[in-house]
This record gives structure tokens, C-alpha cells and sequence, in this order.
């Protein structure tokens, strides 16, 4: 996705609907409009005359090709650019299929950006380090769920939304483990190789290949890098590894004290 935009809500209420998306949820309030390289979040879908999909709750059509609607639908549920001519959205009500004509970037729409991402984010000995216990002892809080859903496993340990063990689990809390990645884990979401990652966030290769700051951070032996920077390096991730890595982040338990 290449531009990640917003206009008629809340910049809080565009992060939440854009983490909704990502999970390939249905936003609480709010929409989520897709169209070429641009997602659009925004306060509601286009008022269009459209008619259901066969087999398909909650979804409708304003393509009049049964071919178009299928493919649009595919590439929507894969995180992925949608066939050229068409447009989609989804709400809390469902998902809508346009032609592309009907819609159009509004000129004021803002740029949502995520400043600061990677510090939200820790690893066990950071985290460990602020609340003056041992790696050893977080890590084995997080195996045993203490931690919920703000905490997830990557190939090098795991990584903790820092502000786990201070406020009360919502979804905007959630983001940040959808954001942010170690560079082993990102490398094998995006079907890479681990080196190539590492060396694109060390500042290693060819200059067009390399992270800047904002885009990785250093934490420790390991590196950390965002969503955005493996996009502009390698597009969007592979479908089944993002499916299989989001069925397995809806799957963790939410903290003992949220349950």
C-alpha cells in the first residue's frame, strides 16, 4: 500500500480502522476504502446502488462483470492491489465493490503516519530493563500468556508493546505488534531472505536497499524495522504468510486481567 490516508475522522479512529484492515476485520466504526495504490480510511462507504454477492454475506457489487466482482474480491481478502478499474471498501456493515470512476481522492485528506513506532515496541530485555527484571523472567512471563496479546514470538524472541503491564488492553494497544517486526520475522512474512532484511536495516547493499532511521531501530543483537519500510523495499507481504501470522495473533489470549 502506498498511500495510507485519511479524512472525516479522527487520526485515533483512522489507526483503528487501519489496524482492522489489517487483521481483515471489519472496522468498529469508520471505513476502509482501497483503490489502486491508495487506502483511503475514512468515516463511511459511497452511497451506491449495488446488489449482493451469490454466496458471499455481507458483500456487494456495483460491477456489473460477475468476473471483475470475483477478482476484486480476491485480491481484497489477500491484502492486495485490486484489479485495475476497480475499487472497495468495507464498513461494520460489509464490504462494497465499485468501479473505480466512482470514487476519487479527496484533496484534503491527511497522510497517516506512525512517528515514534518502533518505540513502542520492545524486546524482553528492554522491557525487562524497564520494569527491573531479567530477560529470562519476561520471557517466560510471555510464554505464559501474562502478557496477552501484546506480546508476540518472532524467530529471535519476543517482542512486547511496552505499555502492557500499565493500561487496560484495547485495540489501538494491538497495533504496534502489527507494525513492527524483528527482521528475521519480517523477512519470512515477506518471503526474503533473512539476510537481505538484516543488511536493509543495518544500512548495508545498495542505497536504494537500505533503512533509514524511523524505518529500523537497533535493540540489542536485534534489529527492528516497520511495516512501511518492508513495503517500500518489497510491496505487500505474501498472503497465506500474513493470514497464517494473523490467525495466530487472533489466537492469543488477552491478558489474565482483561479475560
Amino acid at each position: 500500500m502506498n498511500q495510507l490516508l485519511y479524512r472525516g475522522i479522527s487520526e485515533a479512529d483512522a489507526a483503528a480502522i487501519y489496524g482492522a484492515w489489517l487483521l481483515g476485520v471489519r472496522p468498529v466504526v469508520g471505513a476502509a476504502i482501497t483503490c489502486g495504490p491508495a487506502l483511503l480510511l475514512t468515516d463511511r462507504l459511497p452511497d451506491l446502488s449495488a446488489v449482493p454477492v451469490e454466496g458471499e454475506p455481507a458483500v456487494r457489487t456495483a460491477l456489473a462483470d460477475p468476473l471483475r466482482t470475483a477478482g476484486a474480491l480476491r485480491n481484497f481478502r489477500d491484502w492486495r492491489r485490486l484489479p485495475v478499474g476497480t475499487a472497495a471498501g468495507v464498513s461494520s456493515e460489509g464490504l462494497l465493490l465499485f468501479p473505480a470512476e466512482q470514487f476519487s481522492l479527496p484533496d484534503d485528506a491527511a497522510e497517516l503516519t506512525f512517528p515514534g513506532v518502533l518505540d513502542t515496541v520492545g524486546t524482553e530485555k528492554e522491557i525487562g530493563d524497564a520494569l527491573g527484571r531479567t530477560a529470562k523472567a519476561v520471557r517466560a512471563d510471555c510464554e505464559a500468556g501474562l502478557f496477552g496479546r501484546k506480546a508476540k514470538r518472532t524467530p529471535t524472541g519476543w517482542l512486547i508493546v511496552r505499555a502492557s503491564w500499565e493500561e487496560k488492553e484495547t485495540q489501538a494497544d494491538l497495533l504496534p505488534l502489527l507494525l513492527v517486526f524483528a527482521t528475521a520475522e519480517a523477512a519470512a512474512l515477506w518471503n526474503r531472505p533473512t539476510e537481505d532484511v538484516r543488511s536493509a536495516a543495518a544500512g548495508a547493499g545498495h542505497r536504494a536497499a537500505r533503512l533509514e532511521d524511523g524505518e529500523r531501530r537497533r535493540a540489542g543483537r536485534t534489529w527492528l524495522v516497520t511495516r512501511a519500510a518492508m513495503e517500500k523495499l518489497y510491496g505487500d507481504p505474501a498472503p497465506e504468510k500474513w493470514r497464517a501470522f494473523i490467525k495466530e495473533r487472533q489466537a492469543a489470549r488477552p491478558s489474565p486481567e482483561h479475560s
